[in-house]
């Protein structure tokens, strides 16, 4: 008999069966798809934005969430009218409306999610608004 210290030791080789590698591989590709699936959703709609516009002008309205690269043109609103956007794009927490007319910025409003929710999506056009394209040299139109 040998001793202990005599007996050789060899390495055995890790043997890992077949359909665990295929089971692992499966579980992989379907956490691929599901972050694909994610990052590949498209934005959240709200179903519709109410533009109420009390003054006698029309007014370009656009929409960004804070960020000036994200601007989305909702339309015109029409003077002494009631103007509906439908699916707009979700702005998130801070929806900024900014007004403008033939080249004038009359103004933005910051509206936050909550307030827009809780007038029923309704924003109204300031009539301080109007004042200002006034003061740059445009008159009401007749």
């Amino acid at each position: 008999m040998s001793s202990l210290a005599e007996l050789e030791t060899r390495p055995t080789e890790l043997r890992i069966p077949s359909n665990v590698l295929g089971v692992v591989a499966v579980l992989v590709l379907l956490a691929v798809f599901v972050l694909m699936g994610r990052l590949l959703q498209g934005p959240s709609f709200v179903s519709q934005v109410v533009l109420v516009n009390p003054t006698h002008y029309d007014f370009n309205v656009a929409l960004t969430n804070g960020r000036p690269d994200d601007v989305i043109l909702l339309g015109v609103a029409q003077p002494m009218q009631t103007t509906t956007v439908n699916e707009v794009i979700d702005q998130g927490n801070t929806w900024d409306f900014t007004m403008s007319r033939a080249g004038v910025t009359t103004g933005v409003l910051r509206v936050s999610r909550s307030t827009l929710q809780a007038h029923h999506w309704q924003v109204v056009i300031p009539a301080s608004f109007a004042t200002t394209l006034y003061v740059h040299g445009q008159p009401p139109p007749s």
